[in-house]
């Protein structure tokens, strides 16, 4: 009987080079929600949860307003700065969640871009689709050309 030795090393990089192109490192997100999913006041204060470093340190959530519009939508706007000293071309999305903290699906979740020019302040607002949505969370990531 013949035995076959296998070279592990091509079928190794055949495995990961998908990986390589479709980005296995990721691309880190800066995410913040209300400390209190109950807090209807027009500035709750926010938790944050800081994935990214490069972006973490060019990109601060400074502020959250929220509020009604028509047919009782909540409204948010939340207010960043880039700290750094260049341009930066981000992409975020809001995200709706009901009074149980169920993400509520719909359309309008699709990703936006922004660019944010060093030391400029920049609202960025969403109004959800749905009454029932009383929580939300935003996520921030670099756009890939940036």
């Amino acid at each position: 009987m013949k035995t076959v030795k296998l070279n592990l090393l091509p079928i190794a990089l055949i495995l990961l080079l998908p990986c390589l192109y479709s980005g296995c490192s990721g691309n880190p997100v800066i995410s913040a929600e209300k400390k209190n999913p109950r807090d209807e006041g027009s500035d709750p204060q926010l938790t944050r949860v800081v994935v990214s470093k490069g972006l973490a340190k060019d990109i601060v959530i400074s502020g959250v307003k929220q509020g009604d519009v028509s047919d009782n939508l909540l409204k948010v706007q939340f207010n960043i700065r880039n700290v750094g000293n260049k341009p930066r071309r981000i992409l975020y999305k809001v995200e709706w969640f009901d009074a149980n903290g169920i993400m509520i699906n719909d359309s309008s979740q699709l990703f936006q871009s922004q660019l944010v020019r060093a030391g400029e302040p920049v609202a960025l607002q969403s109004v959800a689709t749905t009454p029932i949505a009383k929580n939300f969370r935003i996520k921030i990531q670099a756009a890939k050309a940036n």
